[in-house]
């Protein structure tokens, strides 16, 4: 399994489904959903997480990584083109 937060929500990628109420659940998710997945949690302020189910996580793992840039920081603040902060 493995686990992203996106705008303080966690978003699990795994096999099983779970047993919250709270999470909206995605089977199969294809590459344009997970590129899409901060506008839905944005749109969706109530959920409480996202859980991409798939018979091979990691491979949609990986198609998720690849959407995005790795920003290798230690200790630092980062700020975006938008003005937000990353605090780490």
């Amino acid at each position: 399994m493995y686990e992203v937060y996106i705008m303080n929500r966690p978003v699990f990628f795994q096999e099983n489904t779970p047993t919250a109420e709270d999470v909206l659940v995605i089977r199969e998710p294809g590459k344009s959903t997970l590129n899409n997945l901060p506008n839905l949690i944005r749109q969706h302020p109530e959920l409480r997480g996202v859980v991409l189910l798939s018979e091979d996580p990691e491979s949609r793992w990986m198609d998720f990584c690849y959407g995005y840039r790795e920003i290798l920081a230690a200790g630092c603040v980062v700020r975006n083109n938008q003005g937000g902060y990353l605090w780490i």
